[in-house]
């Protein structure tokens, strides 16, 4: 009989309900999780839409899909997934809502080190309307701040949660129907019983926030069932006789509601020290933890006080600013700035602009005779940063060239990079050419990385090195990037059966060398099995040197050959006063004459109008940072980085020194910080770029154990 399929260590569970809109997204950002051993159970509660094909498109084991009989609502399906579970951890996701690569590694680690720990969650941004902001303080993995947060409020979000399987099975009932619309803060109260609940200072989670969220739709009930979660922590601490506080801090501290007279903040202020009082004593905490609830209770006072001025009430806001001391008020500033703008929406009707994203405005290009149709961006998606590099031999191009000259010891130095990556959770598309495809100095390094799933190997077409030689490097020159198809077509599979034998996987990404995109390539890539291609790159005019023209392109995903082939261009755009200027004007710019008299210079030394390409190569980490915010500004939701392998090894004009090696990886490492830390971006995963069903491909086949006689 065949073996067992051994159990995974975590179960994520998924709860789905005509999730059509979102659903794709959330379940890619599971399976890209840089700690793989899991199985994802998508719970169905009876989807009407196209939820279960989309699901079912997916190849990938660790995926199982389960149908509800009929629609049992969050709880019951929760339930139901749970009893399917087989983790010792269980995570949670909804189905419209993002994990960053690192999630369920930090979690596990922190679980594994912390056996009194039964939850640990982590911090989440917000997305709304395609706009990522960080809308809570850092999380805090003292479980008695955590603990006495969860008496004022709910500090654990649900949907970032990974807690024991065991300690639930202990505990008897995962979800309470009873409790439905506070199902997740009635567990957080029931597991502290059993254990710590911890929240990691890490933003792991995006949550996405829209008009049929559960806490737009339930509210009544929802205030009223965490009332009742609040009653039965506030008798354990203080007795019965609680349950008008319990309203009040419900009502006022977690919903925000405003007063309905001076009472009621009065008499919340009262309460609050003797609910202090009662839960250190409980604990016998010392006064540097006692210290420590009072500061995070003035806070959470503090913003009551804000919604309350944003509500209009500045006169009740203002009599009771300081009924309950505190020594972390905010500014004087900040006080009228809130004040003056819940007057101006709730008595002068002025509704403060929306922060949405550009209309969008792309449009099909002929390039090379091949037709781009543009992929509109997502409106309601976080930006994403891919990560590409051009993986090749090392040649000065300032020499004669030299076929026989195809060093690749730039491999070596790549995971200095790729430590940074890790980091981040970044999943590089290392694009080799035949170079470093052929010999072990090459893909041996990147082997190391590529089997450990942290990075993705694509297809770098450089033709002078690629068999078979058939051409001179004079007339190659003359090709520029036109070789004759069928020549291109054998030298392409020549380099497709190099990476198919060192590193175990058909290649499904593809990046042109250099002014290597001809009139048939699009078309050969589609016909050998590309899937992405990476050659794209936005306002840039390479006929002079044998290339394409790339003037009219733009930083926006295409499909072409027959749309069975996805172009991402490298990202490159315009900063500066007058930036973006319509692709015809910027197209004008490089005209022979214009380029003559340099206006296009003109304009960049005057911060009018500068072409930047997103690289660290030559390029500041300032004009980076701008160019990124730029783009996000104007709607791109796509971003592509790259670089090319020699740099790393001081072979380029880009670095020469140790102190330029230096220089160099910290601009990576500045604008990645910048993407994630301070746009709230996601780290690329190559796979999300491909057809569902094609995700499998990525990897090298693993040898399963024969199965028992």
């Amino acid at each position: 009989m065949p073996l067992a399929t051994p159990a995974p260590l975590i179960s994520v569970l998924m709860p789905a309900y005509n999730a059509q809109a979102f659903i794709r997204q959330s379940v890619q950002s599971v399976l890209a999780q840089t700690f793989e051993d899991f199985e994802l159970i998508v719970v169905n509660d009876g989807s009407t839409d196209d939820t279960a094909a989309i699901l079912a498109a997916f190849d990938d084991p660790r995926l199982r899909i389960i149908d509800n009989p009929r629609n049992l609502g969050i709880v019951g399906t929760l339930n139901h997934g749970l009893q399917n579970a087989r983790g010792r951890y269980i995570a949670r996701q909804d189905a419209d809502d993002f994990s960053l690569p690192l999630r369920f590694a930090r979690q596990k680690a922190f679980l594994d080190t912390n056996p009194q720990t039964v939850i640990v969650a982590s911090e989440m941004t917000l997305l709304e309307d395609g706009n990522i902001t960080f809308t809570r303080e850092g999380g805090d993995t003292d479980p008695a701040i955590v603990e006495w947060l969860l008496h004022l409020g709910n500090p654990v979000g649900h949907t970032s949660m990974m807690f024991r399987a065991e300690t639930v099975a202990a505990m008897g009932t995962y979800l309470r129907e009873d409790f439905t619309c506070a199902e997740a803060f009635d567990f957080s109260h029931r597991m502290l019983q059993h254990g710590q609940i911890s929240v990691l200072p890490e933003y792991l989670v995006i949550y996405r926030k829209h008009l049929t969220n559960l806490t737009r739709t339930k509210r009544a009930t929802m205030i009223e069932r965490t009332a009742r979660v609040l009653r039965e922590a506030y008798v354990r601490l203080l007795g019965p006789g609680c349950e008008t506080d319990a309203d009040l801090v419900t009502e006022h501290m977690i919903a925000r509601a405003p007063f309905p007279d001076n009472a009621a903040p009065q008499r919340l202020a009262q309460f609050l020290p003797r609910l202090i009082d009662a839960f250190t004593a409980n604990r016998n905490m010392t006064a540097t933890h006692r210290a420590r609830i009072q500061e995070v209770t003035d806070r959470a006072w503090w913003r009551m006080i804000q919604a309350v001025l944003r509500s209009g009430q500045t006169a009740i806001a203002l009599r009771h600013r300081n009924a309950f001391p505190t020594a972390t008020r905010p500014r004087l500033r900040e006080i009228i700035r809130t004040a003056a703008a819940g007057i101006a929406t709730t008595r002068l009707r002025i509704t403060p602009p929306t922060r949405t994203p550009p209309p969008y405005t792309h449009h099909a290009q002929i390039i090379n005779g091949e037709h781009f149709h543009p992929v509109p961006p997502s409106t309601d998606a976080p930006p994403i940063l891919h990560v590409v590099v051009d993986t090749e031999a090392e040649f000065d191009w300032n020499k004669a060239f030299d076929r026989s000259l195809t060093a690749v010891s730039a491999m070596r130095q790549q995971d200095t990079v790729q430590r940074l990556f890790d980091s981040w959770g970044v999943r590089p598309i290392y694009v080799v050419d035949y170079a470093v495809a052929s010999q072990p100095e090459g893909y041996g390094p990147l082997r190391e990385i590529q089997d450990r799933h942290a990075c993705v190997i694509g297809a770098h077409m450089h033709a002078w090195i690629t068999p078979p030689f058939e051409e001179t490097v004079s007339e190659y020159n003359s090709f520029g990037g036109n070789l004759p198809r069928d020549l291109e077509e054998r030298k392409l599979r020549a380099l497709i059966a190099a990476i198919e034998q060192n590193f175990g996987i058909t290649p499904l990404f593809f990046r042109a060398g250099r002014y290597g995109v001809g009139p048939n390539t699009m078309e050969l890539l589609a016909k050998l099995g590309f899937q992405v291609d990476l050659s794209l790159l936005p306002h840039a005019d390479l006929r002079a040197r044998g290339g394409p023209d790339f003037r009219f392109a733009e930083c926006v995903p295409y499909t072409t050959a027959g749309n069975s082939l996805l172009c991402v261009p490298m990202t490159r755009g315009q900063i500066g006063a007058i930036a973006p200027m319509p692709p015809r004007l910027q197209g004008l710019l490089q005209h022979r004459i214009a380029s003559r008299l340099r206006l296009q210079g003109i304009l960049s030394r005057l911060k009018l109008a500068n072409t930047i390409t997103l690289t660290p190569e030559g390029v500041s980490t300032a004009e980076q940072i701008e160019l990124i915010d730029a783009m996000i500004r104007r709607g791109c939701r796509t971003f592509a980085l790259h670089y090319h392998s020699p740099t790393l090894a001081k072979q380029t004009p880009y670095v020469r020194t140790e102190a330029d090696l230096t220089a160099f990886i910290g601009r990576i490492e500045a604008v990645c910080r910048h993407f994630f830390a301070v746009r709230g971006g996601m780290p690329g995963n190559p796979a999300d770029l491909l057809p569902p069903g094609q995700r499998s491909r990525l990897w090298p086949a693993k040898i399963t154990a024969p199965a028992e006689v």
